[in-house]
């Protein structure tokens, strides 16, 4: 995303038709080093990681259902952010601050972007 501050680590996520493939995609996922945690309905489905070292995440790869609430929300705020400089811009000096005060808490620094995340997805966040 352009002009937007990140943390090393990617986020991505895969739209399943059926969760019935998540086995498959253990299987698949484990020789190229991701692993499984487990599904996190709270931070975005089934969640597989790739570390750089133990404990160096790299890569977060959330898998949903296709259609699904949470993979609607993926794509309505990820177009928010492409087609609207301004809401980026407050989202990215938002990440800043926080970056600034956990520094070492991604579960808060994360939790606290929900309110903003949750305002743009209820279309809130209009200038």
């Amino acid at each position: 995303m352009p002009d937007l501050p990140a943390k090393p680590v990617l986020d991505l996520a895969a739209a399943v038709s059926t969760f019935d493939a998540i086995p498959e995609l253990i299987v698949r996922l484990a020789p190229i080093g991701y692993l499984y945690r487990g599904n996190r309905p709270e931070t975005g489905g089934h969640l597989f990681i790739l570390e750089a070292q133990p404990g160096v995440r790299t890569i977060h790869l959330h898998v949903v259902l296709y259609g699904s609430v949470p993979w609607r929300d993926y794509l309505v705020f990820r177009q928010a952010l492409r087609i609207r400089e301004d809401l980026r811009c407050r989202y990215a000096g938002l990440k800043r601050r926080l970056a600034t005060l956990y520094p070492d808490d991604t579960a808060a620094y994360t939790a606290a972007k929900a309110e903003f995340i949750q305002g743009v997805l209820r279309g809130e966040n209009s200038e």
